[in-house]
């Protein structure tokens, strides 16, 4: 049974366990996982259409993310990947709310390093659609977005180094402000 012991990072609520979490505890992690999934999903797909509806879809999302529940057990695979999981699916929100090439580097990073892409079964979809959105925001074509955010594996985002997403990225902010 969790039981709230404070604010972490982030005003994030902390959650610890009396013992150690059954079956049941991981149960409701993967359950609340799922339902975070599929409304960032939806948040995604009504962004990218412009609809009517994106910010009911957005408080939706942010919702779900909010309620995901995973018992706090470092360096055990169990937590280890869920934690991984929330993470990707809140790098995904974090892109769709602030679509810049920085975000969308760093939600891909972030998904390597989870099982996200093999869970999503329409992640290409999925990445394309962020990538439209982020070329929508910067005047950019969503493949050569895609290419120039797509990870290298065992380093660290070259975006710092790169100053042409660098000065997309801020005439896109200062666009809008």
């Amino acid at each position: 049974m969790p039981v709230l012991s404070g604010e972490g990072a982030n005003n994030a609520k902390v959650y610890t366990y009396n013992g150690v979490p059954n079956e049941q505890d991981w149960k409701k992690a993967d359950s609340g996982l799922d339902q975070a999934r599929k409304s960032v999903d939806d948040y995604l797909n009504s962004a990218v259409q412009n609809s009517a509806q994106v910010k009911e879809y957005r408080n939706e999302a942010k919702d779900a993310l909010e309620n995901v529940r995973i018992p706090y057990l470092p360096l055990q695979d169990e937590y280890e990947n869920r934690d991984a999981e929330w993470n990707s699916v809140n790098s995904i929100y974090g892109v769709i709310n602030s679509p810049y090439i920085k975000n969308l580097t760093d939600a891909r990073i972030q998904i390597t390093h989870s099982d996200h892409a093999k869970k999503e079964g329409n992640y290409k979809e999925q990445l394309s659609k962020l990538a439209e959105l982020v070329g929508r925001n910067v005047g950019k074509d969503k493949n050569w977005i895609i290419e120039q955010t797509k990870p290298i594996p065992d380093q660290p985002s070259t975006y710092a180094d790169n100053k042409e997403l660098i000065t997309l990225d801020r005439n896109a902010f200062n666009r809008i402000e």
